[in-house]
This record gives structure tokens, sequence and C-alpha cells, in this order.
């Protein structure tokens, strides 16, 4: 109930309350749950878990109502039949992608110690949060791309927002984001939990796979689009065996049976699939000639975050008094900042979200609502 109120509000493009909701909904789980196991321990948790899930779907569906979501039950064998088809082609063709984002996380399970486990699992968990604001906006442009097939509109258009979006998430957002964990995130384990300092250096490697992260650029949501889900699922299969040879060349090939050699064959992972889907979707939506460009000025921008961030990375870095270690880190933010600083304002310019953001700004001038300049 929650995911079909979830898309409501994104088909009808509520993000803003939507967003509202969400916080609200983390903050009650988060509160029900811990009242829950201070009062009675694991059931508390149990319940509390299924007190909240109710909570939360009947706060939606208010909410909802709230804003003019008027949802009406229908049934239809017909309707139910084509969604059932769908829904079980595209959760197959789903579960290699799937595997794909966690073949790491199983590799090291498997072949490295409990401690190495948790270390690593700690740096992936940091990494996997440094792209939940950027997937919502894949989430948003999913949303934009899905109406523009069922309207059937202009493929022009379609490639030029589909260009706009893929260049302000990795030339903008996926850079911003992934200095702040750079920067923040070595502090945090080195200063709050030091047992874990080891997974700094492999953290700092697998910011870099986010520019070519499939969920982040959302190229794979045109086959899904256009129900091509034979090429769909294919693509997913390949890139989920890429991933496996990578790290299986690194381990046992190179004999590089590190935490960091994982982290590396993840990056070299998303790369090949970035290739994939860029040289197969995107050149099916954009044409070669703008999907090189794209596809270039991507791969630049990673070398550059990559080659800034591990250049003011410490692969043995030792933990340090707190005021020394807050004025060391201050100093790399700043640094490293100044230095990804004309990779951002590319990313603003060539983008085209500046010229957006200008006539947005003449829209609303014209209206009245942005009041005079002087």
């Amino acid at each position: 109930l929650q995911e079909s109120y979830l898309t409501f509000f994104q088909l009808a493009q509520l993000y803003v309350p939507l967003s509202w909701l969400l916080f609200a909904n983390s903050m009650i789980y988060a509160l029900t749950l811990s009242v829950g196991a201070w009062l009675f321990g694991l059931w508390g948790v149990f319940f509390g878990a299924l007190f909240t899930e109710a909570l939360k779907a009947l706060w939606m569906a208010w909410a909802a109502s709230r804003h003019g979501l008027d949802v009406r039950p229908r049934w239809g064998p017909g309707i139910f039949k084509r969604l059932a088809i769908f829904s079980v082609i595209f959760r197959i063709t789903t579960y290699p992608l799937t595997m794909f984002f966690m073949v790491d996380i199983l590799w090291v399970t498997r072949f490295m110690s409990v401690g190495d486990l948790a270390v690593y699992a700690m740096a992936r968990n940091f990494f996997i949060q440094s792209s939940v604001v950027t997937r919502n906006f894949t989430s948003v442009h999913t949303t934009q791309l899905f109406e523009q097939y069922g309207q059937k509109a202009d493929k022009v258009k379609i490639a030029r927002d589909m260009s706009m979006f893929i260049q302000a998430q990795l030339l903008m957002s996926v850079p911003v984001i992934s200095w702040g964990v750079f920067w923040l995130a070595p502090f945090i384990i080195k200063q709050f939990n030091p047992l874990y300092i080891q997974g700094v250096y492999p953290l700092t490697i697998l910011l870099i796979a986010g520019f070519f992260d499939a969920r982040l650029n959302n190229l794979y949501s045109v086959w899904v689009a256009e129900k091509q889900m034979i090429r769909y699922g294919l693509a997913n299969t390949i890139s989920l065996g890429l991933m496996v040879l990578l790290i299986s060349a690194a381990w046992f090939g190179l004999g590089t049976r590190s935490m960091t050699a994982v982290a590396w064959a993840v990056v070299c992972g998303y790369f090949a699939n970035f290739i994939f889907m860029m040289g197969s979707v995107g050149r099916q939506i954009m044409g070669w000639r703008l999907t090189l460009e794209i596809f270039i000025k991507v791969v630049l921008a990673a070398a550059w975050t990559g080659t800034v961030f591990l250049i003011m990375s410490k692969p043995d870095a030792a933990v340090s008094p707190f005021w020394v270690d807050f004025k060391s880190t201050m100093f790399r933010a700043a640094i490293s900042l100044a230095l990804m600083s004309p990779l951002i304002l590319f990313g603003i310019r060539t983008s085209g979200v500046a010229g957006r953001v200008k006539s947005w700004r003449a829209a609303l001038a014209g209206t009245g609502r942005l009041g005079s300049d002087k």
C-alpha cells in the first residue's frame, strides 16, 4: 500500500510533500522501534515494526487525500493479467542487476574473515548512503521518462532531457555528494569507531564507482519504458558476469586478496556496465556523437575526482586527537573542494541546469513572484 501511494505522489509530481512525508515516516519508525525495544526488548521491536508500517500506510493515505489524490479501487481481469505478467518478467530480468550490486559483499563474506566483512560492510554502507539523494533524483527522472513514453513524446525531447539529467547527475550531483562523504566519513570513523579505520581507503575507492552506477544514470529505464525486457535482462546478466569475472581476476589471477582489490574490482565492474549501457541505450536514445561526448566528460570527471581523493587520502591513516583530526579534516575538505570546484561549475554549465534555472527565474519574475531586482 505504501509503495502504491509513493507511486501516486511521484506521478502527480508532488515531490516536496512526498519528501516531508518520507521524513516524517522515518522519524515515526525510529521513535516506535526505540520505544518498543526499551519497553519490551526484541518483541517490542517486532510489534513496533508492525504497528509502524500500518501507521505509515494510514498516514500516507491521509496525506494523499489532503493533496487531492483521489484514489478509487478498480478491478479488471485484463488489467491484473497484464500487470502480473509484466511484474513477473520485470522481476526475473532485474535479479541479475540486484546480484550485480551484491557480488562484492558476497565475495568478502565467502573469502575473507568476519572482521574484514564488518569493515568492508561499513565502508560499503557509507558508499550506498552517498547515493541515496542522487537515487531520489533518478526516481524523479524515471517518473518523467515514463510519462513521456506514455504520452508518446518526441524522441528529440526525450534525448535532450536524458542528456541533461545524466550530465547534471554525474558531473554535478555525484561530485558534490562524493566530496562530502570523502572528508566527513573518515572523520566519523576515526573519532567514533576507530576499529573500522581500515575501511577508509576502500571507501575512498568505492566513491569513484558512483560516476558509473547504473542506478544513477537511469539508462536502464529506457528499456523498461519501451518494454524491451529481453535486452534489459541480457544487459543485467552480462554486467553480473563481468563483475564476477573482474573480482575473480583480481583475486585469483593477480593474487591481490584485500578489501582494496575488491573495491577496485567494483569500480571496474561499474565502469564496464557504464560502457555497455552508454554504447547500447545511450546510443539508441542520444546518438553516437552526444553519447561519446557525455561518456568522455564522465570518465574525465571520475578520473579527476579519483585523483584528488586518492592523493589526499592515506591508506594507513592513524587515529588522532579530536581537535587535531578536526583541523586536518577541515583542511582536506577545503583543499579538495577547491580542486573539485572547476568540475562542479563545469557540470552546472554543460548540463544546462544554469540555463534552466534562469528560465525559471524569468518565468517567476514575469508572474511577480520574485519581486523586483534592484
